[in-house]
């Protein structure tokens, strides 16, 4: 039946079915942002670390993981090596490389989620740091 405005929705229950994915979809893609990211953050921390390699264990093992829970996601960097807290706090942190990797990169990890919302801003939305680790509750 054709309402008395004659205007006849098509489509409602397709537009309805998109609107329940959408959070769905955009977790799926700050995941994947916040991956690639990780990988950025290791390449930054690796190529930037102050020290003087005398084995190369240090700067090959750091890493990032990125866990995702519930509706956080957390992008752990890390040392992979025993020394790792030494080289960040020993020598009024001379050789730290995780904040000063976390404070360099942060910006572009939101820019980079800011395309994920590209008519929206979520420049309000900075990062969360805490402990070693990056985070953002989504």
């Amino acid at each position: 039946m054709t309402p008395a405005t004659g205007i006849v929705w098509e489509g409602a229950e397709t537009v309805e079915q998109n609107m329940r994915g959408y959070p769905r979809v955009v977790r799926r893609a700050i995941a994947a942002v916040s991956r690639r990211h990780a990988r950025k953050m290791v390449r930054y921390a690796r190529t930037n670390a102050k020290w003087t390699d005398r084995t190369g264990q240090a700067r090959k093992r750091l890493f990032a993981q990125v866990e995702i829970n519930g509706e956080r996601v957390i992008i752990n960097l890390s040392h992979g090596v025993f020394y790792g807290l030494f080289l960040e706090i020993k020598n009024q942190g001379r050789f730290a490389i995780i904040w000063p990797t976390i404070r360099a990169t942060q910006n572009d990890f939101m820019d980079d989620l800011q395309g994920i919302f590209a008519a929206q801003s979520v420049a309000s939305s900075r990062p969360t740091v805490s402990g070693a680790g990056l985070g953002l509750g989504f």
